[in-house]
């Protein structure tokens, strides 16, 4: 059974761009382009991984960081954001996420992000 993914960003093409590097190394994908539409994927595909954009329109990361650590605390979250600012980062790593990752992203580095994070009971 391959690995499941959920990508989080509210811009298609960054949630494409993803998509095809994940498929291409045998990952199942499935998106949400805001919190609302993360936490029903989430709930209804409980995925293995989640990547997450911290600037989105509506919400930030933090919330939706927050709203996914509620349903399952267990949740293992990689930040994919364009932003480096601390508050961000600060808040997304106090909240427990794998790492937080600058974009763009270095494909190598996500990778092996996931991997550990999968590798975690």
């Amino acid at each position: 059974m391959r690995p499941l993914v959920l990508i989080v960003d509210d811009t298609p093409l960054a949630r494409t761009t993803l998509r095809r590097t994940l498929e291409e190394r045998g990952y199942h994908v499935v998106e949400a382009g805001s919190t609302a539409d993360a936490i029903r994927v989430y709930r209804e595909e409980w995925p293995d991984v989640v990547t997450m954009d911290m600037l989105m329109d509506g919400h930030n990361g933090i919330v939706a960081i927050q709203a996914l650590k509620r349903i399952d605390h267990k949740a293992k979250i990689v930040v994919c954001s364009a932003t480096s600012d601390q508050s961000f980062v600060g808040g997304a790593l106090a909240l427990g996420v794998e790492a937080y990752l600058n974009k763009p992203v270095d494909t190598q580095r996500l990778l092996a992000v996931i991997e550990k994070a999968m590798a975690k009971a």
